[in-house]
């Protein structure tokens, strides 16, 4: 089993299966690890108390904090999904891996502009760093629900 961490208890981290069907195809990074026995998120991390008490109920998810110190434990876990507002997602990913996990899902657009993305990705792509696979979008920046024909 490997461990994953949440970061961010919104709508793409779980909010937009909450209310759907258990053997619908997932939305959201905590959906996609359910249906995967495999991978078991143990543990989010969201500033709102209300929102990330309600994920962890939705998900099962037993360790929820205010922010990463109350679970940095290196090794720990196997996967990281930040699922955060794009404005946090480079600290996000700087202090994900200090925590040494073997895959970070950063959610997109890594940053808001193509110089931030550009600069975000330089520097953490280094041994142990993160793969930015995804370009800078615009279209990736409208928001939206999931199968509303928004990237």
């Amino acid at each position: 089993m490997h461990e994953v961490l949440i970061i961010g208890c919104g709508l793409i981290a779980g909010g937009f299966d909450a209310d759907r069907a258990p053997d619908a195809l997932p939305f959201t990074h905590a959906g996609a690890f359910a249906r995967c026995p495999a991978f078991t998120v143990t543990a989010c991390v969201d500033p709102d108390a209300e929102r990330r008490s309600a994920f962890q109920a939705r998900w099962n998810v037993s360790e929820g904090g205010a922010d990463l110190a109350a679970l940095a434990q290196p090794g720990r876990f196997a996967v990281i999904s930040i699922c955060s507002p794009t404005e946090l997602h480079r600290a996000h990913m700087e202090q994900a891996l200090t925590l040494r996990p073997k895959v970070i899902f950063c959610e997109k657009p890594v940053a808001k502009t193509s110089a931030e993305n550009s600069r975000a990705c330089g520097t953490l792509q280094r041994p142990g760093g993160v793969a930015c696979r995804e370009l800078y979008s615009p279209l990736g920046s409208r928001g939206g629900a999931p199968g509303k024909g928004t990237p």
